[in-house]
């Protein structure tokens, strides 16, 4: 088996790409919560509510 043989869903990317971009946003997240105030409240607010978006979406799908 070479690897034009493989899936795209079986390269590591394609598995890790959304909890890597989930990860990145909360850790932007907390920082962005941690070293202002105004814009980077807000920024912080919409980046750590996107994990708990993506949850309510998955499980809408699963119904």
């Amino acid at each position: 088996m070479n690897n034009t043989d493989r899936n795209d869903a079986s390269r590591p990317i394609s598995i890790w790409r959304w909890p890597l971009i989930l990860g990145i946003a909360s850790a932007v997240g907390l920082l962005s919560a941690l070293i202002g105030d105004d814009v980077y409240d807000v920024l912080s607010w919409c980046l750590l509510a996107l994990p708990l978006i993506m949850i309510v979406r998955a499980m809408r799908s699963a119904q």
